[in-house]
This record gives structure tokens, C-alpha cells and sequence, in this order.
């Protein structure tokens, strides 16, 4: 039997520069609980959306990226999923 988490779903988008926070906070509110999360770049941060949580982790920033990985393994995201750029 496949799980939704053997699957990965690709949508590509964009958006203005000045709409970038406002795109997480939708994401966040449309994305349903469990082990699924959006994430897109802008510039020199990576933007990283939960179902009611969103995080941006500055380009190099080990610390953060570590704390967004433990809190998406938190909810179920498989670690061979955790694979956005640092």
C-alpha cells in the first residue's frame, strides 16, 4: 500500500516581492495538518510553510535549518523529504 508520504506533489509559483509573507500566510492556513509542507526562496532566505506555521530560514543559517527540520520530523515529514536548499 503507497502513503501520501512515498508521493510528492511539485507546484511551481510565483509572486511579487512584496507579496512573499502574505503567500506563507495563505499556505499555512490552506495547508491541511499531517506531513506535508511548501517551500520557495526569495532572494536570501528559504521560506518553509506548515499547516498553521511558517518559518524563513536565512541562507547559512544551520541553527534555524536544524530547528525547521526537527519541527517538520515533528509532524511526521520523512528525513529523505527534508531536502530544501540551506
Amino acid at each position: 500500500m503507497r502513503t501520501y508520504t512515498e508521493q510528492w506533489t511539485l507546484i511551481d509559483f510565483a509572486c511579487a516581492d512584496d507579496e512573499v509573507e502574505r503567500l506563507g500566510d495563505q499556505l499555512a492556513a490552506a495547508l491541511a495538518a499531517g506531513p506535508w509542507y511548501a517551500d520557495y526562496a526569495v532572494t536570501d532566505a528559504r521560506h518553509v510553510v506548515f499547516a498553521g506555521r511558517r518559518f524563513v530560514i536565512r541562507r547559512g543559517d544551520r541553527n534555524q535549518n536544524d530547528q525547521v527540520r526537527a519541527y517538520a520530523e515533528s509532524v511526521g515529514v520523512p528525513a529523505a523529504q527534508l531536502d530544501w536548499p540551506t
